[in-house]
């Protein structure tokens, strides 16, 4: 039998420098929220692809049918929602119909933006503003500084809806961006159930006044 100091000591491992270790967290940590901030304004630039790819017919050189069937390829091997895809070009054609070239914004802000008249939308102060503010930050701004935009204010309402009036939504979403709308928001949709209803319900009120 080996003497037990004879035996071999267990193979030596470094300690790890815990030091090391948080910065590296940190440094990943940085990173992949330096990604988030910048996929969060990506819309501009996938709109605006998609915008010059149909206007350059770019889609029947690369063998599709239409600009259609290409964003559908695009969602099938990326995964990305094409709905998604089309509310990004909408908006960027919508923000850009008086020629003004969209700077990177939040989608947020891009709406805003959108609603402004072409001078303000050429404006520096106003371009530097929606580039650098939160989407609260430059409303407010425009609210404030250029109260002839008329711009509103948004309220944010949050519903926790029952499986059975979720799939009632979902059938009013899916309707409207079929008679109406293939690109519209979920704001713009309830805009219009909103209104129907409610003309129905002054309808009746006037009827029971009678």
């Amino acid at each position: 039998m080996t003497p037990r100091s004879e035996m071999s000591a267990p193979e030596s491992r470094p300690i790890l420098d815990l030091s090391d270790r948080a910065k590296a967290r940190f440094d990943e940590a940085c990173s992949l929220a330096r990604q988030l901030a910048e996929a969060e304004r990506s819309w501009v630039r996938l709109g605006r692809l998609l915008t010059l790819m149909e206007r350059d017919k770019d889609w029947e050189r690369l063998g599709f049918d239409s600009i259609d069937a290409c964003i559908m390829e695009i969602k099938v091997l990326t995964g990305y929602g094409r709905s998604s895809m089309y509310a990004f070009k909408r908006l960027y054609e919508q923000a850009s119909v008086n020629g003004v070239e969209i700077p990177d914004m939040p989608l947020a802000t891009g709406h805003i933006f959108r609603q402004l008249p072409a001078a303000l939308q050429r404006d520096p102060d106003v371009i530097e503003s929606a580039k650098k503010l939160k989407p609260k930050q430059f409303r407010q701004k425009i609210q404030d500084d250029y109260p002839d935009a008329h711009v509103e204010q948004t309220h944010d309402v949050h519903l926790h809806l029952e499986a059975s009036l979720y799939s009632l939504w979902r059938e009013a979403i899916d309707t409207v961006r079929m008679l109406d709308n293939v690109t519209a928001s979920y704001e713009q949709v309830f805009e219009t159930v909103l209104g129907v209803a409610l003309e129905e319900l002054r309808n009746e009120l006037r009827r029971s006044e009678q």
